[in-house]
C-alpha cells in the first residue's frame, strides 16, 4: 500500500476520538437538561416580578404573582417566598425570593442550586 487513505477510515470504522466526541456530546446535553430549566424558571420568576412593580395595588400584585407563579409548569417557588418591601422614605418597591433547587446527576450526585431574583423599582 502506497501513501493515501486509511483503509481503516475507507472500510467506515469508527474511531476512537470519534466514540469520546459522541460520548462527551451525549454528557453535555444531559448536563444540560438537568441544570438548564432551574435557570430558566429563575429569569421567569425574575420577569413576573418585574411586570409586577408596575401595579400600585399590593393586593392585586400578590395575586398576579400568584396565579403567575401556578401558571407556570415547574416552579419551586411558593408565594410564601415571596417578599415585598416598601422604602417608606422613597416609595420604593422591592420583590424578591430566595429558593434552591436540588438536581440530580448521574452516579447518584445531587447539586443544590440556590437561587435569589430580586427586583427593585426605582422610586
Amino acid at each position: 500500500m502506497g501513501k493515501g487513505v486509511n483503509p481503516a477510515y475507507q472500510s467506515g470504522a469508527i474511531s476512537i476520538q470519534m466514540v469520546t466526541a459522541i460520548l462527551v456530546l451525549v454528557i453535555i446535553g444531559y448536563l444540560a437538561y438537568r441544570l438548564v430549566p432551574p435557570y430558566v424558571t429563575y429569569y421567569r420568576v425574575k420577569g413576573v416580578f418585574e411586570s409586577e412593580l408596575r401595579r400600585e395595588d399590593p393586593v392585586e400584585q400578590r395575586a398576579n404573582i400568584e396565579y403567575k407563579l401556578r401558571e407556570m409548569i415547574y416552579s419551586p417557588i411558593r408565594l410564601e417566598d415571596v417578599k415585598f418591601e416598601r422604602d417608606a422614605r422613597t416609595g420604593a418597591l422591592a420583590i424578591w425570593a430566595d429558593y434552591s433547587v436540588t438536581v440530580r446527576l448521574p452516579g447518584g450526585y445531587t447539586k443544590t442550586l440556590v437561587f435569589h431574583p430580586a427586583v427593585a423599582s426605582e422610586k
